[in-house]
């Protein structure tokens, strides 16, 4: 059995509001659901799960992938589906890469530098950068950052910002071919590269 140093999940639990309502984790590009192609292009690595909201399974189950489903928290954006990664992330492993549902075309290269800098890191967040600024929505968490996250969604504080600066967190800026980081955070941004 081989030992992994970290799993990664994806985020899906939000409103989909520019895709007016549409899952856009389950849109068909090329063929499959548009978060199964981050899936496999990370196939080499172990998925944790897809983070979903309660309310979302009837869309959800159908993709036929691991779900981790979480409590609605109107509002939490992205943190409380962070959170929730973590807690279901197993003992051994002490980090998880979070990715958006909607970047499909992210790079096996741009998880691999991430990776290297969060082996010799001694903070508790990386952080995806480029020349057009920060991609939040992918990040390599400690699981030590957990209580961090907890306070944040105590106190009503759902900014992921907020989360990094608390973290003291690295930024890792990819200068490679742009777009691997396309995010698809609407319908109009749908076209093969």
């Amino acid at each position: 059995m081989t030992d992994y140093f970290f799993y990664f999940g994806m985020l899906a639990g939000g409103d989909s509001r520019r895709w007016r309502g549409f899952p856009k984790a389950t849109y068909l590009l090329s063929g499959k659901p548009m978060a199964c192609h981050v899936i496999d292009r990370l196939s080499d690595y172990p998925f944790l799960g897809l983070c979903v909201r309660d309310d979302q399974l009837s869309w959800a189950g159908k993709l036929g992938i691991k779900l981790v489903v979480e409590r609605q928290l109107v509002g939490s954006g992205p943190l409380k589906g962070i959170h929730e990664l973590l807690l279901v992330l197993p003992d051994a492993v002490n980090w998880l890469l979070v990715l958006p549902c909607d970047m499909p075309y992210l790079s096996i290269e741009v998880v691999n530098l991430m990776y290297e800098n969060v082996l010799t890191t001694k903070k508790h967040a990386v952080v995806l950068s480029d020349k057009q600024g920060k991609h939040t929505a992918v990040a390599f968490f400690h699981r030590d950052s957990l209580s961090v996250l907890a306070d944040l969604l105590d106190e009503g504080n759902y900014r992921l910002s907020e989360a990094y600066e608390r973290l003291d967190a690295d930024y890792i800026c990819w200068q490679g071919n742009d777009e691997v980081l396309r995010n698809m955070n609407c319908p109009e941004n749908i076209s093969c590269p």
